[in-house]
């Protein structure tokens, strides 16, 4: 959860989500910034992969847990709303994700 928070506190900062849109946009046009992007984006997910897995590890989420798709639905929510919506960014917002995602993801539901 202090991986998604630290998401919204960056795009609580005057200017983040703009600054993301416009690196984002010139990202899809050029190689040199898109492999900078992909870069930029591994890294900033490994440490959050490697918290799904020591989960895993104590059998708190499912063995054949998607690490990627989980990833997209925990952080696709900020991005959403910080780039999309325009939707408030409450500091409760990272744990109401994760009260939502893992709700579903817990070993016994019927998510796969």
């Amino acid at each position: 959860m202090a991986h998604l928070q630290g998401h919204i506190e960056a795009f609580n900062q005057p200017g983040t989500a703009r600054i993301l849109a416009d690196v984002l946009a010139e990202a899809f046009r050029g190689p040199e910034l898109e492999q900078a992007r992909a870069g930029f984006v591994a890294a900033q997910r490994e440490p959050f992969r490697h918290v799904l897995e020591r989960a895993v590890d104590r059998g708190e989420l499912p063995a054949n847990l998607d690490y990627e798709l989980t990833m997209d639905l925990l952080i696709g929510p900020i991005i959403n709303r910080a780039l999309a919506t325009g939707g408030h960014l409450e500091p409760v917002l990272a744990e109401r994700i994760v009260d939502v995602v893992f709700g579903g993801l817990r070993p016994g539901s019927s998510a796969p």
